[in-house]
């Protein structure tokens, strides 16, 4: 019998052992990581496309104004806000709906634009339809996004439409 070659044998397999080990547990941390951060994007996307969001736009005497009350400074009304509104829901793959949501108003929406703005993006979110498209309440349109892996995890799409009464309105919807 012959001594065992420990520099040949013994020793890269304890190194293979070792850093498979390793391995193991940074992949696990990663995986971890991940849901922890996806978990987080929701939460940002939910918050993001919340019509009107939590937080209270600044009043009038918490704003610091460069002109005294006495220089003729003017204000103006805020303009009135969309009686429709809008949620995307993912289907299958790369499959996607957008959907006029205004079931509390039954506002109909002329849909006139739809085009992708995600920072950084590769235009991957796309209408294949005829635009404009007239969105009755509660009715709904396809669309695709075709992520890569170097695609950002949030696409920002900007929506613009007419209101029943005719105003043009813009609106970015993060999915």
């Amino acid at each position: 019998m012959s001594a065992p070659d420990i520099w040949g044998a013994i020793v890269p397999a304890w190194l293979g052992g070792v850093g498979g080990m390793a391995a193991a547990v940074v992949g696990t941390i990663a995986l971890l990581k991940s849901l922890k951060t996806q978990g987080g994007v929701e939460t940002l996307k939910s918050a993001a496309n919340a019509v009107g969001g939590t937080a209270a736009p600044p009043s009038a005497t918490s704003m610091l104004s460069s002109q005294s009350p006495s220089s003729g400074a003017t204000t103006t009304a805020a303009p009135r806000q969309s009686p429709v509104s809008w949620t995307a829901w993912h289907e299958a793959r790369s499959r996607y709906r957008l959907r006029n949501d205004s079931t509390h108003t039954g506002a109909t929406a002329l849909l006139t634009g739809f085009r992708d703005v995600t920072p950084g993006g590769d235009g991957a979110a796309s209408y294949h339809g005829e635009l404009p498209v007239t969105l009755a309440a509660n009715e709904s349109v396809p669309f695709t996004i075709d992520k890569s892996l170097i695609s950002p995890s949030v696409t920002a799409i900007e929506l613009t439409w007419a209101d029943s009464d005719g105003t043009e309105r813009k609106r970015t919807l993060y999915i």
